[in-house]
């Protein structure tokens, strides 16, 4: 048992530290209502004691609180350059298929092949 717990025991303390530490940051950002961006960076606070309690603190990002406002009384004006911009890819697009107009057919040519 004493080998089990030389070979095992750090990762398994390892586990269960990152585990409850994972816990405490869970309940702390549903008890501050917060909505996490991405993945915490967790470090252990210097100073803080290894026997039963240790600090740790998280750094991370949160996503911004986003209220949108009344938008019906705005009006939308299109860019100058819109029209002339679809005026242009349409005159492109005809061009091409003026370039491709002429397809020549080609048939396909049987080979024979003995059998035998």
């Amino acid at each position: 048992m004493k080998l089990v717990a030389q070979t095992y025991g750090p990762q398994v303390r390892s586990e269960v530290l990152g585990d409850a530490v994972q816990k405490a940051f869970s309940d702390a950002v549903k008890e501050a209502n917060l909505k996490v961006a991405g993945y915490p960076r967790i470090e252990k606070k210097d100073g803080a004691r290894t026997t039963q309690r240790s600090e740790f603190s998280a750094t991370f990002e949160v996503y911004p609180e986003v209220k949108v406002g009344d938008i019906s009384a705005t009006t939308h004006r299109a860019a100058a350059g819109d029209g002339r911009r679809r005026r242009g890819r349409h005159a492109r697009i005809e061009i091409l298929r003026k370039q491709r107009t002429h397809v020549r057919r080609r048939r396909a040519r049987r080979r024979r092949t003995a059998t035998g």
